[in-house]
């Protein structure tokens, strides 16, 4: 039930982050709010991090922690350069300046890693209390006891 509400709470999240980003561009209020773009990239790579950890759960329980922290966060860059890579053919398409710069697309991609790297401890620590409590054994126990084997 958890895993159902965390996943809704993010894509609810993240598509309120589309919405108000393109909204914020179409009646240009961007320009009396500049910097809000930078919380929406922040925001947006949180809830990819923490949408990859609900929606790939019963796969990553098992793993060390620094290989779903790996996971996560090549999850919340390919999403990060996929949306500048969107940002930057709507561009194209339309004639609308949907990306300001070469920094701004920089910045926003380095952003939005930030957030996902703020949703990793979350996820980890989440990760932990449930091995823990499912009495799972990670790949790197079964590891360890092969070698005393």
């Amino acid at each position: 039930m958890e895993k159902k509400i965390a996943i809704k709470l993010s894509v609810a999240a993240l598509a309120a982050i589309v919405f108000l980003e393109f909204l914020f561009i179409e009646v240009e209020l961007f320009e009396y709010l500049p910097n809000i773009g930078i919380f929406f990239h922040l925001f947006g790579g949180f809830f990819v991090a923490l949408f990859t950890y609900y929606f790939f759960q019963k796969s990553l329980l098992k793993l060390p922690w620094y290989l779903i922290g790996i996971f996560i966060v090549g999850v919340v860059c390919m999403a990060a350069v996929g949306w500048e890579g969107f940002e930057w053919v709507l561009g194209r398409i339309t004639g609308s300046l949907y990306q300001a710069s070469l920094d701004n697309t920089m910045e926003d991609l380095f952003v939005g890693l930030a957030g996902g790297l703020l949703a990793c401890p979350l996820v980890l620590t989440r990760n932990s209390i449930l091995v823990k409590s499912l009495g799972l054994i990670t790949s790197k126990q079964v590891d360890e006891a092969r070698m005393v084997a």
